[in-house]
């Protein structure tokens, strides 16, 4: 396909901009990023139309805004937005036929206002903007002549920092875009876009916000919107879009002054030609930007530009003789001198390298978090790496070059434009592998090397040079050039393995993990599974790097192996650790002692019976007989599989454990009746990973779910909540009812990297789907909780808080006292930490408290 012929069809789609309030309010300041943020977009698929209602006002009176008395002239709106259609009407008309003593009675803003008078003018600039928002969309159905694929309502005192995206034509039909920030607990309220159906009803709860006036009902016109929404039945996406609110004095509101343009990924695949491989990595890539495929042949898919066009831009690979001058690095380069944006960061992915999508999400978000220019591996000088063979393609331009692998790699848009501005000064471009770090490291950009940054072995297989055969499923790799592992790794639907910190793992450095050893993510598995069940006695069969995990976990071992060579050596590599104990145990026998009553017991070691193995049923059912709980290691396998279906007909409880290789717990019901399920004990190791100060969490969770799991609706509140783990393991593990709730409360503001832990924050409600059960609260503690205790909603409404920790102890103790105030009789506050703070509340509140449980965590009953 040659890109400089459009697409028909996306570029004879119509849209229509409505904007509604009061027009000359802000506009002189923000038409021009209305006009190239949002127009220009849009114009870029078709023709675009304006309509406006507006209020005449000429002064303008709103203290929550720090407008007081401001006068402003309606004419000066006028030639802003060149062949808009629009209105002015009569705002003392409109404020004549209300009754505003009426409204006043029961302000909703008093809630969030600061004294009567500001409450009043709120709710009075409230109503008047949706009055003005019915009629300007009257106003567009009386005046347009055509039917729009899209629609965008529109606040005009909104200065768009970045360009919109605008969804593709032909979508969903009761359907809405909106922001995703600024939520306030319900939706942002500020813009939107749709169809015209989905359009008209956003623009027509002017009677439905009229009637939540005069009820007086909590919440504010962000809540609001969200409810009218589900009562119309529209559907909505959360889309990263960032504006900031400009005052009529030209001044940015001051929550907004911090917002800054989202960085948008976007994915480059390059290769000869189309084919499976690109497009196997079109649909790996397609949930985490936008993806284009740039090819060397010309053909139905895939963007080329012929010689002609790419003239100048070669140079960017090998100058050896069987490296074409011209390749799908140069039109890429190319494609992107012509339509690179400021906002994007570019990678550039080879056909050979190969990746799941959830490998690729996990490295796309740590990457993007680290707001480098170049992202890449083995990034080094000539210095500290003199023996690499291609340095002489740095010459001339580079007196201290550096090189970087250049199949896989981020660049920001300021990297790309400093390599198109070598081209243009030099006529061409140097070797890609040094061109872009050296430009990078010269001119004092950051560079973000995963080999250094990253655990490697955590979402990484094989990635080199020279080909390699032991490419790992679902991780990424570099080359793959078997086209049925290619197929294999990029549809690998497992997760990242999670990452083994020195902390929690101290003997973890001493595993290999490797060949027929358990894996790092069992290892992990392993350890943090002994830990939450408070397991201290493990019998083992098949020593080697889970008597390590075990060991990681505080357990006391004794181990049991029959081949003579593999017990000599673990014998000398654990001989002075006094917490493992090795054992010999023949083939097809069982042990005859043990040195104390097993919590578990973990089968391990070959599937085979031979004269060196121990049948693995044997074991198993040994094991049951004993203490009731095993692990079976490489469940996957089939061998493994016949065994769990033997012991399941027997009426044993087997479930995987989701790790590559596989484990399987089996309980027999008869001695553990109590035993929490695998799911619930390896929901947060698998899918969500906590935060170091979360760990009290995990730790606690699975002695929670005998008192506290409820088949019944629970409302809970996550105060601090973070990524929102707690919040959605909560959902998942202790309160599953269809009906429950966890309303979060976070300062994403001031917490460090809150922007970052923000889309966390959705992207794990989206993923775990319980988007529709979290209402995230943001502003600082103190304040939304203040907010709730004025509810008459939220009064003594929630069955279950906890608090986290890390924060002062005077903010946790005030936070404490808050949630009481919101905690039901009979309900449930869990304190993350026993510090200053729980050892303040409990002095004042022991004769109204029940302690309930005490472990990393305390638990707290509300007489």
């Amino acid at each position: 396909m040659n890109p400089d012929s459009p697409d028909g069809n996306d570029h004879a789609a119509y849209s229509a901009i409505i904007l509604y309030g009061v027009i000359h309010r802000s506009l002189k300041h923000t038409a021009a990023a209305l006009l190239g943020n949002l127009v220009a977009p849009l114009a870029r698929r078709g023709p675009v139309d304006i309509f406006y209602h507006s209020w005449d006002l000429r002064e303008i009176g709103n203290p929550r805004a720090g407008e007081n008395c401001l006068m402003v002239d309606p004419d000066s709106s006028r030639g802003l937005l060149p062949n808009a259609k629009g209105i002015f009407e009569s705002q003392t008309e409109f404020d004549d036929s209300l009754d505003w003593d009426r409204l006043f009675r029961r302000n909703p803003m008093r809630h969030f206002c600061d004294g009567e008078h500001e409450a009043r003018i709120t709710l009075m600039n409230f109503r008047r903007a949706m009055e003005s928002l019915r009629r300007a969309w009257d106003f567009f159905q009386a005046s347009k002549e055509r039917h729009y694929q899209r629609v965008i309502v529109t606040r005009p005192d909104l200065k768009f920092i970045q360009e919109f995206e605008p969804p593709l034509s032909g979508g969903l039909r009761r359907h809405l875009w909106i922001p995703r920030f600024g939520s306030c607990g319900g939706l942002n309220d500020r813009f939107a876009a749709g169809n015209e159906e989905s359009a008209a009803v956003y623009c027509q709860r002017a009677d439905f916000a009229h009637e939540w006036l005069l009820s007086g009902e909590e919440g504010n016109p962000e809540t609001l919107l969200k409810r009218w929404l589900q009562q119309q039945d529209i559907c909505w996406n959360l889309v990263d879009f960032p504006f900031q609110r400009v005052r009529a004095n030209g001044e940015i509101a001051a929550k907004d002054s911090k917002l800054k343009p989202l960085i948008k990924e976007r994915f480059l695949i390059l290769g000869r030609k189309a084919s499976q491989a690109t497009r196997r990595l079109e649909k790996v890539f397609a949930t985490l930007g936008k993806v284009e495929t740039i090819v060397d042949q010309p053909g139905d898919e895939g963007i080329w530009y012929d010689d002609n066009q790419v003239k100048g831009y070669g140079g960017l690979t090998s100058h050896s003789s069987h490296s074409p001058p011209v390749t799908a690095w140069s039109r890429a380069m190319y494609h992107l001198a012509k339509n690179l944006r400021a906002d994007e960061a570019v990678w550039f992915v080879e056909d050979e390298v190969a990746g799941s999508t959830e490998f690729f999400r996990a490295l796309v978000r740590r990457t993007a978090a680290s707001g480098a220019d170049l992202a890449s591996f083995d990034i080094r000088s000539r210095r500290n790496d003199a023996s690499w063979p291609d340095w002489d393609h740095a010459e001339p331009w580079f007196p201290e070059p550096w090189r970087s692998f250049g199949s896989l790699s981020r660049k920001s848009a300021r990297l790309v434009r400093a390599a198109l501005e070598f081209r243009e000064k030099n006529g061409h471009f140097a070797c890609h592998e040094i061109l872009f770090p050296s430009i990078a490291m010269n001119q004092g950009m950051r560079c973000f090397d995963w080999n250094v940054s990253m655990q490697r072995n955590r979402l990484f297989g094989s990635l080199s040079l020279q080909l390699s055969g032991n490419s790992s499923p679902g991780a990424i790799c570099y080359p793959v050039k078997d086209a049925a592992d290619h197929e294999a790794i990029c549809n690998w639907e497992g997760l990242p393995a999670p990452v083994a910190s020195s902390e929690e793992f101290p003997c973890f450095h001493l595993a290999r993990c490797s060949g027929h050893s358990i894996s790092v993510e069992d290892y992990i598995v392993l350890g943090r599974y002994c830990r939450h069940l408070g397991i201290r006695n493990v019998v083992e069969f098949g020593p080697g790097d889970s008597t390590l995990a075990f060991l990681d976990a505080g357990c006391r071992i004794v181990s049991f192996e029959s081949d003579g060579n593999w017990l000599d050596q673990c014998l000398v590599r654990f001989g002075t650790e006094t917490r493992a104990e090795i054992r010999f145990c023949a083939a097809e026998s069982t042990p005859e002692s043990l040195p104390f009553a097993p919590d578990l017991v973990f089968v391990d070691g070959p599937s085979r019976c031979d004269s060196h193995a121990v049948p693995r049923l044997a074991l198993c059912e040994w094991g049951l007989a004993i203490c009731g709980h095993v692990i079976l290691h490489d469940s996957r396998r089939e061998e493994e599989g016949r065994i769990l279906e033997e012991l399941a007909g027997r009426g044993m409880r087997v479930e995987q454990i989701p790790t590559r290789k596989g484990m399987a717990s089996i309980v027999n019901p008869q001695k553990r009746p109590t035993m929490p399920t695998a799911e619930f004990v390896f929901g947060d190791a698998s899918r969500y990973q906590l935060r170091d100060e979360d760990q009290w969490f995990a730790k606690d969770l699975p002695a929670w779910q005998k008192p506290f799991k409820s088949s019944q609706a629970v409302r809970a509140l996550d105060i601090g909540c973070g990524e929102g783990r707690r919040a959605n393991l909560l959902l998942e593990l202790l309160f599953p009812a269809e009906g429950s709730e966890v309303h979060c409360v976070e300062d994403f503001e001031t917490l460090p990297g809150g922007d970052a832990i923000r889309a966390d924050f959705e992207r794990n409600a989206e993923t775990s789907g319980n988007a529709g059960r979290l209402h995230l609260y943001e502003g600082t503690t103190t304040e939304v909780l203040a907010w709730m205790i004025a509810s008459k909603d939220a009064w003594e409404s929630f069955d279950f808080i906890q608090l986290g920790r890390g924060r002062p102890a005077h903010e946790q103790l005030t936070a404490a006292c808050q949630a009481w105030c919101l905690l039901r009789r009979g309900g449930v506050l869990v304190f993350g930490e026993r510090g200053a703070a729980y050892a303040g509340f409990e002095t004042g509140f022991r004769r109204l408290a029940e302690r309930l449980f005490e472990g990393t965590s305390v638990v707290l009953r509300k007489r």
